[in-house]
Protein backbone atom coordinates (compact mmCIF):
# COMPACT_ATOMS: atom_id res chain seq x y z
CA UNK A 1 0.00 0.00 0.00
CA UNK A 2 1.57 3.16 -0.82
CA UNK A 3 2.04 6.33 1.42
CA UNK A 4 -1.21 8.29 -0.17
CA UNK A 5 -3.49 5.29 0.03
CA UNK A 6 -2.87 4.90 3.32
CA UNK A 7 -2.70 8.85 4.04
CA UNK A 8 -6.51 8.50 2.34
CA UNK A 9 -7.41 6.07 4.93
CA UNK A 10 -6.29 7.34 7.56
CA UNK A 11 -8.55 11.19 6.78
CA UNK A 12 -11.71 9.18 5.70
CA UNK A 13 -11.28 6.56 8.74
CA UNK A 14 -11.53 10.32 11.08
CA UNK A 15 -13.78 11.92 9.36
CA UNK A 16 -16.40 9.29 9.25
CA UNK A 17 -15.41 8.39 12.91
CA UNK A 18 -16.07 12.34 14.07
CA UNK A 19 -19.33 12.21 11.79
CA UNK A 20 -20.21 8.62 13.86
CA UNK A 21 -19.40 10.46 17.13
CA UNK A 22 -21.31 13.62 16.21
CA UNK A 23 -24.38 12.07 14.57
CA UNK A 24 -24.61 9.68 18.33
CA UNK A 25 -24.04 12.57 20.73
CA UNK A 26 -26.74 14.56 18.98
CA UNK A 27 -29.17 11.58 19.17
CA UNK A 28 -28.20 10.50 22.54
CA UNK A 29 -28.83 14.53 23.97
CA UNK A 30 -32.16 14.91 21.98
CA UNK A 31 -33.19 11.54 23.02
CA UNK A 32 -32.22 12.72 27.06
CA UNK A 33 -34.08 16.12 26.55
CA UNK A 34 -30.05 17.96 26.71
CA UNK A 35 -30.20 19.44 23.82
CA UNK A 36 -33.11 22.00 23.69
CA UNK A 37 -30.72 23.40 26.34
CA UNK A 38 -27.50 23.53 23.75
CA UNK A 39 -29.04 24.65 20.69
CA UNK A 40 -32.49 26.54 20.95
CA UNK A 41 -33.96 25.89 17.70
CA UNK A 42 -33.59 22.41 18.13
CA UNK A 43 -36.55 20.77 16.42
CA UNK A 44 -39.32 19.03 18.79
CA UNK A 45 -39.91 16.26 16.48
CA UNK A 46 -38.40 15.36 12.96
CA UNK A 47 -40.68 15.66 9.75
CA UNK A 48 -40.40 12.70 7.33
CA UNK A 49 -42.70 13.86 4.89
CA UNK A 50 -40.13 15.16 2.41
CA UNK A 51 -38.52 12.09 2.07
CA UNK A 52 -41.33 10.18 1.85
CA UNK A 53 -43.18 12.55 -0.82
CA UNK A 54 -39.49 11.81 -2.55
CA UNK A 55 -39.65 8.22 -2.52
CA UNK A 56 -42.91 8.32 -4.40
CA UNK A 57 -41.76 9.67 -7.44
CA UNK A 58 -40.53 7.65 -10.35
CA UNK A 59 -37.28 9.24 -10.58
CA UNK A 60 -36.78 7.86 -6.50
CA UNK A 61 -36.06 4.16 -7.36
CA UNK A 62 -33.25 5.61 -10.33
CA UNK A 63 -31.83 7.82 -7.93
CA UNK A 64 -31.25 5.19 -5.57
CA UNK A 65 -29.49 3.07 -8.50
CA UNK A 66 -27.02 5.01 -9.43
CA UNK A 67 -26.02 5.94 -5.99
CA UNK A 68 -25.43 2.29 -4.79
CA UNK A 69 -23.48 2.04 -9.04
CA UNK A 70 -21.79 4.81 -7.77
CA UNK A 71 -20.65 3.53 -3.99
CA UNK A 72 -20.10 -0.10 -5.31
CA UNK A 73 -17.54 1.60 -8.05
CA UNK A 74 -15.94 3.50 -5.38
CA UNK A 75 -15.93 0.68 -3.17
CA UNK A 76 -14.08 -1.54 -5.72
CA UNK A 77 -11.82 1.16 -6.54
CA UNK A 78 -10.71 1.17 -3.02
CA UNK A 79 -10.36 -2.08 -2.88
CA UNK A 80 -7.55 -2.87 -5.84
CA UNK A 81 -6.26 0.62 -4.85
CA UNK A 82 -5.21 -1.66 -1.74
CA UNK A 83 -4.44 -5.01 -2.31
CA UNK A 84 -2.24 -3.37 -5.49
CA UNK A 85 1.14 -4.35 -4.68
CA UNK A 86 3.66 -1.27 -4.46
CA UNK A 87 6.16 -1.60 -7.16
CA UNK A 88 9.49 -0.67 -6.12
CA UNK A 89 12.29 0.15 -8.81
CA UNK A 90 15.99 0.38 -8.45
CA UNK A 91 16.99 2.13 -4.96
CA UNK A 92 19.61 4.80 -6.20
CA UNK A 93 22.79 4.60 -4.23
CA UNK A 94 24.88 7.20 -2.49
CA UNK A 95 28.07 8.11 -4.79
CA UNK A 96 25.48 8.74 -7.91
CA UNK A 97 26.74 11.68 -9.65
CA UNK A 98 26.50 13.64 -13.16
CA UNK A 99 28.68 10.94 -14.39
CA UNK A 100 26.33 8.12 -14.18
CA UNK A 101 23.71 6.63 -11.49
CA UNK A 102 24.56 3.55 -8.96
CA UNK A 103 21.15 1.70 -8.50
CA UNK A 104 20.39 -1.47 -6.20
CA UNK A 105 17.21 -3.78 -7.13
CA UNK A 106 15.70 -4.32 -3.61
CA UNK A 107 13.98 -7.62 -5.52
CA UNK A 108 16.97 -9.17 -6.65
CA UNK A 109 19.15 -8.40 -3.63
CA UNK A 110 16.47 -10.21 -1.15
CA UNK A 111 16.41 -13.11 -3.22
CA UNK A 112 19.56 -13.22 -3.09
CA UNK A 113 20.27 -12.91 0.22
CA UNK A 114 17.70 -15.64 0.66
CA UNK A 115 19.34 -17.83 -2.08
CA UNK A 116 22.84 -17.51 0.03
CA UNK A 117 20.30 -18.15 3.35
CA UNK A 118 19.63 -21.40 1.81
CA UNK A 119 22.85 -22.88 1.65
CA UNK A 120 23.71 -22.88 5.25
CA UNK A 121 23.56 -26.65 6.55
CA UNK A 122 20.97 -25.96 9.00
CA UNK A 123 18.58 -24.01 6.74
CA UNK A 124 15.95 -26.30 4.50
CA UNK A 125 14.46 -23.06 2.80
CA UNK A 126 14.59 -19.29 2.55
CA UNK A 127 12.05 -16.46 0.97
CA UNK A 128 12.24 -13.12 0.79
CA UNK A 129 9.81 -10.42 -0.13
CA UNK A 130 10.22 -6.55 -0.27
CA UNK A 131 7.37 -4.25 0.33
CA UNK A 132 7.41 -0.65 1.50
CA UNK A 133 5.69 0.17 5.09
CA UNK A 134 5.52 3.74 6.27
CA UNK A 135 7.71 5.44 3.76
CA UNK A 136 10.22 2.59 4.41
CA UNK A 137 11.30 -0.14 2.16
CA UNK A 138 11.64 -3.50 4.56
CA UNK A 139 13.10 -7.08 3.35
CA UNK A 140 11.20 -9.69 4.59
CA UNK A 141 13.29 -12.60 4.85
CA UNK A 142 11.68 -16.02 6.12
CA UNK A 143 14.13 -18.99 6.75
CA UNK A 144 13.03 -22.12 7.40
CA UNK A 145 15.15 -24.46 9.56
CA UNK A 146 15.73 -28.00 11.46
CA UNK A 147 14.35 -27.92 14.57
CA UNK A 148 17.86 -29.07 15.77
CA UNK A 149 19.19 -26.11 13.97
CA UNK A 150 21.94 -24.36 15.50
CA UNK A 151 20.16 -21.00 15.99
CA UNK A 152 23.70 -18.79 17.09
CA UNK A 153 24.58 -19.99 13.39
CA UNK A 154 21.62 -19.70 11.81
CA UNK A 155 21.43 -15.57 13.43
CA UNK A 156 25.38 -15.43 12.70
CA UNK A 157 24.83 -16.29 8.58
CA UNK A 158 21.55 -14.07 8.59
CA UNK A 159 23.35 -11.09 10.34
CA UNK A 160 26.58 -11.76 8.17
CA UNK A 161 24.12 -11.66 4.95
CA UNK A 162 22.34 -8.30 6.08
CA UNK A 163 25.51 -6.36 6.98
CA UNK A 164 26.92 -7.36 2.87
CA UNK A 165 23.15 -6.00 1.99
CA UNK A 166 23.93 -2.90 3.79
CA UNK A 167 27.19 -2.32 2.32
CA UNK A 168 25.79 -2.81 -1.09
CA UNK A 169 22.74 -0.72 -0.75
CA UNK A 170 25.06 2.26 1.66
CA UNK A 171 22.76 4.68 3.00
CA UNK A 172 20.10 3.20 0.96
CA UNK A 173 16.62 3.09 3.41
CA UNK A 174 16.27 -0.98 3.27
CA UNK A 175 15.25 -2.10 7.23
CA UNK A 176 15.77 -6.25 7.16
CA UNK A 177 12.82 -8.40 8.49
CA UNK A 178 14.12 -11.46 9.58
CA UNK A 179 11.73 -14.39 10.36
CA UNK A 180 12.83 -18.17 12.02
CA UNK A 181 9.99 -21.00 10.82
CA UNK A 182 11.04 -24.51 12.56
CA UNK A 183 9.87 -27.17 10.15
CA UNK A 184 7.55 -30.06 10.75
CA UNK A 185 9.48 -33.11 11.45
CA UNK A 186 8.47 -35.02 8.10
CA UNK A 187 9.73 -31.47 5.76
CA UNK A 188 12.86 -31.89 7.67
CA UNK A 189 13.19 -35.67 7.61
CA UNK A 190 12.40 -35.23 3.37
CA UNK A 191 14.91 -32.68 3.23
CA UNK A 192 17.71 -34.40 4.63
CA UNK A 193 17.24 -37.56 2.93
CA UNK A 194 16.79 -35.58 -0.27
Amino acid sequence: MSRTISAVNRVVALLLGLALIAVGAGALAWGLDVLPRIWSQSPESLNADGVESATATSWWPWACAAAGVLLAVVALAWLVALLRPTRHGPEVLPGSDGSGTLTADPVQAGEHVARLMSEHPDVLGARARGREQRGRRVLDLTTTIDARADLMAVRERAAELVGELGAVTGEAPVDVRHRLRVASRQRARRARVD
